[in-house]
């Protein structure tokens, strides 16, 4: 885990935590679940800038109505 934040508002807690895979993922949102202590899980992943580079580098793949 690489960081913990309290909140104000719709989420009580954010973790942020750095997992190898998401079948990892996966496994910690079971546990969390099953403690009987976390009511929703939401997730987000992080792209690495040469993960983005690479997204951007794809570019679309259609065209715009009339286009």
């Amino acid at each position: 885990m690489e960081a913990v934040y309290f909140m104000i508002g719709g989420d009580d807690v954010i973790l942020i935590v750095d997992l190898p895979s998401h079948v990892q993922v996966a496994a910690f949102s079971a546990v969390a679940a099953a403690s009987g202590m976390v009511s929703s899980l939401s997730y987000m992943r992080r792209l690495t800038i040469a993960e983005m580079d690479e997204a951007l580098n794809l570019g679309p793949n259609f065209r715009t109505s009339g286009g």
